[in-house]
């Protein structure tokens, strides 16, 4: 659907973004973006809860329960790098940093959904949170953004159906606002202008929140400071690197 409404073949690949980067599309309407892949979203995730027997994982939507380790098979630079910032948080007394924090558990069937985690969330005062996509040379821009709305509608659909869900006692659920973000290295967006695409799904998703919960909903493609150098740098770099992130 993210596809066919920017009129490409998939989103998948970076080609598709710098050529979307060079001629945006006249037509492009944000909402109507946000609206179409939410309402492919809510279908589904509707469809699953509907067939619920028992109540989803407690897990989903924990806050503040960082995993700082790895396993030896999983050393890709993002990882290493989430896991980087949640230590050094930890190391320094912090508690706004968490990570892997699962969104679909008991929820989704089968498939690799039911292991659907948001990398990072950042708590920004007491009930405002980022929800962070951390790119650090794999996919692209277009896709990491759909990734993360993804993961902001069932945000929305979770806090709508908290009830049903078990979710009231969560604090993320019961948030008023959230901000979804991709982070990636200054290289990651390097010849791509992306303003146009930001504004719109900024402007798609807060419509979308306003509407479905009286909730504030933004979007934002940030970019660690231009230094930065991952893996070469140490742990307190990277978390001073994440409090410095900049929009694009």
């Amino acid at each position: 659907m993210a596809a066919s409404q920017l009129k490409i073949a998939s989103i998948k690949h970076r080609s598709a973004i710098q050529g979307l980067s060079r001629m945006p599309p006249a037509t492009f309407n944000g909402e109507r973006f946000v609206r179409g892949l939410f309402g492919l979203v809510a279908e589904n995730w509707l469809g699953c809860i509907g067939a619920l027997t028992r109540l989803p994982s407690h897990e989903n939507w924990r806050w503040f329960d960082p995993k700082c380790d790895h396993a030896d098979h999983n050393s890709s630079p993002e990882v290493t790098l989430e896991r980087a910032i949640v230590r050094a948080a930890r190391s320094q007394g912090r508690e706004d940093w968490s990570n892997q924090v699962p969104i679909a558990s008991g929820i989704i069937a089968g498939g690799g959904d039911r292991r659907r985690a948001i990398d990072l969330v950042h708590r920004r005062s007491l009930d405002a949170f980022d929800f962070v996509e951390l790119k650090v040379g794999s996919d692209n821009a277009l896709y990491a953004a759909v990734e993360i709305l993804k993961y902001g509608f069932v945000w929305l659909l979770s806090r709508e159906y908290r009830a049903r869900l078990g979710y009231s006692d969560k604090l993320l659920v019961e948030a008023s606002d959230v901000r979804l973000s991709v982070l990636a290295p200054h290289t990651y967006y390097s010849g791509l202008a992306l303003d146009w695409f930001e504004a719109g799904l900024s402007q798609g998703v807060a419509a979308l929140g306003a509407e479905r919960q009286k909730v504030r909903l933004s979007f934002a493609f940030e970019a660690f400071p231009k230094s930065f150098v991952w893996p070469d740098t140490d742990l307190m770099a990277a978390l001073s690197a994440i409090d410095d992130r900049t929009r694009v």
